[in-house]
């Protein structure tokens, strides 16, 4: 259910799509294979197949605000339907529990009405959370297959880390990834190279000592210096839902009282954070 056309896809398609000297068709063939190899049945390659090809379409659903109300609805269903065919759900439901889900509060169960945003964003969560469970039954089963029973004394560790990525717009969720990363590379780099470069000095072997450049420890230490990592995840999260809360209880409300000719003083909460959050969010 999927085109030949990768551009159709949105989240797919935002970077390089082609790179020189691989063909795609090849590479998913020896993929197929590969999957015979690790016993894969026929059943389980569908399945991965199937939710693959759904997250894919998950990206081209479209919805819209409806007038002047706090409610979104379907702007066509043609993507939906695919998603829910692939999944084997109703479709129906599946937009039903997308625009009005139904959330437990205390002991009861309420339906709650979602806007555009909203929704967008339950959209993105929910692809996010179907390929990451994906991708871990993958690793799963890969390790079921190779696993020989035997003990093991030795092992063989591949790390493939290229530390800080570069792009135009490095959302909150790209800097955990390059923090990780940097970390990472960092013991990596000192264990493997500057403790091992200083025993060959003691050794008395003859040795130039290698820089292995790119050293973002600067970057790491600016991060932690104030407060630690995890701090700043917590904050970053809670001036979000503060924003949030802020925006649609107060600065829509009083906008609303404008618009009917309330006299109203209007009120400055004070300690906008959302320079903060823009900082973090827009950093080249």
């Amino acid at each position: 259910m999927l085109s030949n056309r990768i551009s159709n896809y949105s989240y797919i398609n935002q970077g390089k799509t082609r790179i020189p000297g691989v063909n795609d068709g090849l590479e998913m063939d020896a993929t197929d294979q590969a999957f015979d190899v690790l016993g894969f049945t026929q059943e389980e390659k569908d399945n991965i197949y199937k939710i693959t090809a759904s997250v894919m379409h998950m990206g081209g659903m479209k919805f819209k605000q409806r007038g002047r109300e706090e409610q979104a609805e379907a702007d066509g269903t043609e993507e939906g339907e695919r998603v829910a065919k692939l999944l084997g759900c109703d479709c129906a439901d599946l937009y039903k529990n997308l625009l009005k889900p139904r959330i437990k509060v205390g002991n009861e169960f309420v339906t709650q009405g979602r806007n555009k945003d909203q929704v967008a964003y339950s959209v993105g969560a929910m692809s996010k959370a179907m390929f990451d469970r994906l991708f871990k039954w993958l690793v799963k089963k890969c390790n079921e297959t190779l696993d020989t029973k035997q003990k093991r004394q030795h092992f063989i560790g591949v790390l493939d880390i290229a530390g800080f990525e570069i792009f135009d717009y490095n959302g909150f969720e790209q800097l955990c990834i390059n923090f990780t990363n940097e970390k990472l590379q960092q013991f990596f780099n000192h264990h493997m190279f500057v403790l091992e470069q200083e025993e060959y000095k003691k050794e008395g072997i003859v040795w130039q000592f290698i820089d292995f450049g790119m050293d973002l420890l600067a970057c790491i230490e600016l991060i932690e210096k104030f407060n630690s990592f995890e701090q700043l995840c917590i904050n970053f999260t809670n001036e979000k839902l503060q924003q949030f809360f802020n925006h649609h209880m107060f600065v829509l409300e009083q906008e609303e009282y404008t618009k009917e000719g309330i006299e109203w003083a209007f009120i400055d909460f004070g300690m906008d954070l959302l320079a903060c959050i823009d900082l973090i969010e827009k950093v080249q």
